[in-house]
């Protein structure tokens, strides 16, 4: 009686030190995630300055800084539509990861929640999108020399391949024409 006392102890002892051992590999995971994500926010911003640091034509001369409003407002909605899905832009590995809602968020509690966008994931989309106004830093750049315009439109329409596949048809698209105008805005192309 008194070993089945002892053996049924040092089991739940057991129990909870293995149940201590995955909540603390649980929090050493979250950490290790919050650490990445803060890595590639990083990573980010310093494309960002790395760009204004162009060499050749138009050195020393800085592209207009992207209006944050104007994207939140019409570019965000046409790259979350379209580009943020899991298996494209809201995949976390993938080039220009984008925020969106019942899609890739911050908080990975609220996935696949009716959850706007929080200020800090609109602030990240903003940053990275603007990485691709910021490659245009040369004197002549024009809008339509952006990859968030070539790459996803149509080859025939002299866009290039993109694995996510066509996203603009023709270059006439409302939704074209809401990231070339915000593009070039920020470039001061001429209309």
């Amino acid at each position: 009686m008194q070993k089945s006392a002892t053996l049924k102890a040092t089991m739940g002892q057991s129990m909870m030190q293995e149940t201590a051992v995955q909540e603390t590999t649980v929090q050493k995971l979250t950490v290790q995630k919050a650490m990445k994500r803060e890595s590639r926010a990083v990573a980010g911003l310093l494309a960002l300055v790395l760009a204004s640091c162009v060499s050749g034509p138009g050195a020393g001369e800085l592209v207009a800084t992207p209006d944050p409003d104007w994207f939140v407002e019409d570019v965000q909605p046409v790259l979350v539509e379209s580009c943020a899905t899991s298996s494209c832009h809201g995949d976390p590995a993938r080039p220009l990861e984008l925020y969106a809602i019942h899609h890739n968020r911050l908080d990975e509690t609220i996935t696949h929640c009716d959850v706007p966008l929080t200020a800090e994931e609109e602030r990240i989309n903003f940053e990275r999108t603007s990485a691709f106004v910021h490659e245009l830093a040369w004197d002549g750049a024009v809008a339509n020399d952006s990859a968030l315009l070539h790459k996803p439109l149509d080859p025939n329409q002299g866009g290039s391949d993109h694995t996510g596949g066509v996203q603009f048809f023709d270059p006439t698209e409302s939704d074209y024409i809401a990231v070339q105008a915000w593009i070039a805005d920020a470039i001061g192309e001429s209309p």
